[in-house]
């Protein structure tokens, strides 16, 4: 298939990251998250008052996490704000804060379009320069690693997106394919019934017109065959139409990709030697 004209913003939609192979991925991801605390394990001793609100602060996150990954796009942007909200408020006093805008990030690159995601990552950039350089008195570690982990995420989310919106499409068309050969074999099988109970009924037909000639010139032994000849034809019949019917052929998927791969080898074939045979003759 063409995948040259097919856009990865298209229309179709895409499922949930905490459903189906994504599901398993999605939520051992949250192990990565465990980064928060790396800063504040460093900085120990600490107030116990600090760790509980930190501590507070990364289950309100780890729920929201859970919340957005298992919701429609439409009820994103609530748990979205909130995440962005958590991570700003932690990251203030704990660099570790900086692992949520990858999470986010993340997200957004599945969910949202590219150009709306790339808008989504230059605002939380600049946003994280200006906290580090008005408001945190830390010596560049909060900036580079919160930076560098956005937009690697960033990445990661699009290509996801990408990748599964192309798969999609490739079922999309599979189920096309399908459809279409259903449609051309049914056609294939009205036409041959067409073919046989036309050519059998117009026999019938004359062979019916037949004994009733003879009857009427009261020929009973001829039109007794010809009544036998009728019989054998309707079995005839019978036996053509369940012969055509049971021709059906339920072809799967993989046989479906297969018949198209031979028939596209054999027309790139015939091409490529009426394309040898015009260079020969030049």
């Amino acid at each position: 298939m063409d995948n040259s004209k097919f856009s990865p913003d298209s229309h179709l939609t895409l499922p949930l990251l905490a459903s189906g192979r994504k599901k398993r991925w999605s939520y051992s991801s949250l192990v990565f998250s465990l980064f928060f605390f790396v800063p504040l394990l460093l900085s120990l001793p600490l107030p116990t008052t600090f760790i509980a609100l930190q501590l507070s602060a990364y289950t309100v996150f780890v729920a929201l996490y859970i919340f957005a990954i298992n919701s429609p796009v439409n009820r994103l942007p609530l748990f979205l704000t909130a995440l962005i909200a958590i991570a700003y408020a932690t990251s203030i006093n704990n660099p570790g804060g900086a692992i949520i805008f990858g999470f986010i990030a993340f997200i957004v690159g599945y969910y949202y379009p590219l150009k709306k995601g790339l808008s989504f990552v230059l605002v939380i950039a600049l946003s994280l320069f200006l906290l580090q350089f008005f408001v945190l008195d830390t010596p560049g570690f909060f900036l580079v690693a919160a930076a560098i982990n956005t937009i690697v995420l960033f990445g990661f989310g699009a290509m996801e997106r990408r990748e599964t919106q192309f798969q999609l499409k490739e079922t999309e068309q599979a189920k096309t394919l399908s459809t279409l050969s259903a449609i051309a074999e049914r056609e294939r099988i009205g036409r041959d019934l067409h073919d046989v109970a036309g050519h059998a009924l117009s026999s019938i037909a004359l062979k019916a017109q037949l004994a009733d000639k003879l009857l009427e010139k009261s020929e009973i032994s001829l039109a007794q065959q010809e009544v036998k000849a009728l019989a054998q034809l309707s079995q005839s019949l019978l036996s053509d139409i369940r012969h055509a019917v049971s021709d059906i052929k339920h072809l799967t998927l993989r046989d479906e990709i297969a018949k198209s791969s031979a028939i596209l080898k054999e027309k790139t074939s015939t091409l490529l030697l009426r394309y040898r045979m015009i260079l020969s003759k030049t």
